[in-house]
């Protein structure tokens, strides 16, 4: 960053004239008015942010710039709440007072009376999103999705190099952070007013409206309290390493069409209570099944709990972790699918806790088939008599809706009237299947569910037409790509 010389120990003044209002954008920043500017930010390419309170504005100015100009990027000039996802000029803040830019480039604002935190992205020009409250004044939400848990007009704000966000709380009488996985806690003050707790453990201290927060690059966390004149110190204990690892069968075997599970842990050197989101991204030709669930088990005490589920729109779905610990004694249980024209091979997915990804693989085979012709084998056959064709058909999963087709030998034909029965001898099941006769005489059914069972099997009506050759005949059953040879003897 350059910005132009000055003589050491001189005063300059950058942006506002010293009288307070707006007189618009695209002018240079000692001519445009300003209105309460609190919050300060100056980005790596020195570029100043500035909190623009009573216009209800961010400002920029590039400081590097010959002859600075000021321009709005975020606030529209009226007080109000609107725009979250769309451009942020666009949206309406209420008294915007901190500014930071998290290490991803992402800029932040307290925003006062929406009792929000609001972050602009990267894009050009950038989208305006709310990363903690929910607008309505309040304290709670500990543990949970920041923007599910209530502040109370949010001042300063700081982005630590983690990408944790640090909210100074100001009529909460606290200080938050927001994790990199959205989750909230509060890291000093009690919640109400006061002064107490030096040398001891920051949430357990008394803070009185918290407004300014910054961090040193120990990360040790300062805070200015307007309401007891001082400025506080807490020694952060860093962020817990959390430990993701695959379990059971790595990669997981699954087989196109068929269901398996995914097993992980989640651990960590510390106790990090719950609520810390658990995001699993799977690879192309896996899916989280229509019903699946993930369930959190300990095998030590019969645990098997399922867990509330939340779709992603890339396929990805999130669970709310259980309190982590150091121990691995209990695990993860996820319902994956592999699609039915999925390739075969290895993929890899994702679990991914706070800042921890691992990488998590998934084994993809081929459904295999397997047809085998029951009772006589070959078929005996006459001339002009009707007989029946057994076979069974299972495969390496279950399957539903494949068709199956049965071509005849020469001689061999489907009799008219004949039916094709999928037959169960455990419960009595002889249930005719609905038929077509194909131009070349052949015949396909629409398969029952098919399993690794053979305790059912297929029974087709054959006949042998009246001027047959005796002697053994080949024809086949196919499901899908297998084929199988059937054979007749026909004989006089």
């Amino acid at each position: 960053m350059t910005t132009p010389a000055i003589a050491q120990g001189t005063i300059t003044t950058v942006a506002g004239t010293g009288v307070a209002g707006y007189n618009g954008d695209g002018v240079q920043a000692t001519s445009a008015q300003l209105y309460g500017p609190d919050g300060l930010w100056v980005d790596p390419a020195g570029v100043l942010y500035i909190a623009d309170r009573w216009n209800y504005r961010v400002r920029k100015v590039d400081l590097t710039a010959a002859n600075p100009m000021i321009f709005t990027v975020a606030g529209t000039g009226v007080a109000g709440y609107n725009g979250d996802g769309g451009q942020a000029t666009s949206a309406q803040l209420n008294q915007p007072y901190g500014v930071v830019m998290g290490p991803a480039g992402n800029l932040c604002i307290g925003d006062i009376l929406n009792a929000r935190v609001r972050e602009l992205d990267t894009d050009t020009p950038p989208m305006i999103f709310t990363v903690a409250g929910t607008g309505v004044a309040g304290y709670n939400g500990d543990g949970g999705q920041a923007t599910s848990a209530q502040l109370n007009q949010p001042h300063g704000v700081w982005v630590d190099g983690e990408g944790n966000l640090y909210i100074a709380d100001s009529p909460n009488h606290a200080v938050r952070r927001v994790d990199p996985s959205g989750v909230i806690s509060t890291v000093a003050g009690t919640g109400v007013a006061g002064y107490n707790g030096d040398g001891g453990q920051a949430t357990q201290a008394q803070l009185y409206f918290p407004v300014g927060i910054a961090m040193d690059e120990e990360g040790n966390l300062y805070i200015g309290e307007r309401g007891n004149n001082r400025v506080r110190r807490v020694q952060l204990a860093p962020p817990a390493t959390l430990m993701v690892e695959q379990v059971g069968p790595n990669p997981v075997e699954t087989v196109a069409g068929g269901t398996a599970q995914l097993a992980f842990t989640v651990s960590a050197g510390t106790t990090v209570p719950a609520g810390q989101s658990v995001t699993l991204v799977f690879p192309p030709g896996v899916v989280f099944p229509p019903g699946g669930t993930v369930r959190f088990i300990c095998p030590a005490d019969g645990t098997n709990v399922p867990l509330p589920v939340v779709a992603g729109a890339n396929g990805s779905v999130s669970v709310k972790a259980q309190q982590i610990t150091s121990s691995t004694a209990c695990f993860y249980s996820c319902d994956v699918q592999a699609v039915p024209d999925a390739s075969p091979g290895i993929g890899e997915g994702t679990v991914t806790v706070g800042g921890t990804t691992q990488p998590v693989y998934f084994s993809i085979s081929p459904i295999t088939y397997v047809v085998e012709q029951a009772g006589p084998n070959p078929v005996d056959m006459r001339p002009g008599m009707t007989a029946q064709m057994a076979f069974t058909v299972s495969a390496s999963t279950t399957v539903t809706g494949q068709s199956v087709t049965l071509v005849f030998p020469p001689g061999v034909v489907f009799p008219p009237g004949g039916t094709v029965r999928f037959v169960c001898p455990a419960d009595g099941s002889n249930i005719p299947q609905p038929v077509n006769v194909n131009a070349d005489g052949s015949v396909s059914v629409p398969g029952q569910t098919i399993t690794s069972s053979t305790a059912c099997f297929y029974s087709c009506d054959v006949q042998a037409v009246p001027d047959a050759s005796p002697g053994i005949s080949e024809g086949t059953v196919t499901v899908d790509d297998t084929t199988q040879p059937i054979y007749y003897n026909i004989s006089f």
